[in-house]
């Protein structure tokens, strides 16, 4: 249950940061999590697509790296994407 609200926090986090940089196409997203967590590229961008089609589809990759951090803390490394016009 821990991953799943950890997931949700990641996403809100995302999809936050898309409107305030005004992102209509998220790109590139790279995550840090704890080594315990089975938090995972697939899990991830299934959340985000069932969040919003328009921002995050095929052309948004993803990578979540493992580290040595608190197991219900998320790192957002990176953040990258198209922007509107």
């Amino acid at each position: 249950m821990q991953n799943k609200n950890l997931i949700k926090k990641i996403s809100d986090e995302v999809i936050e940061l898309c409107r305030m940089n005004s992102l209509t196409k998220l790109t590139k997203l790279v995550v840090t999590v704890s080594h315990t967590s089975n938090v995972n590229e697939e899990k991830l961008i299934h959340r985000l697509r069932h969040s919003n089609k328009k921002i995050f589809g095929s052309w948004t990759h993803i990578k979540v790296l493992k580290d040595d951090i608190e197991e219900s803390t998320a790192i957002l490394q990176a953040l990258e994407g198209e922007k509107a016009i």
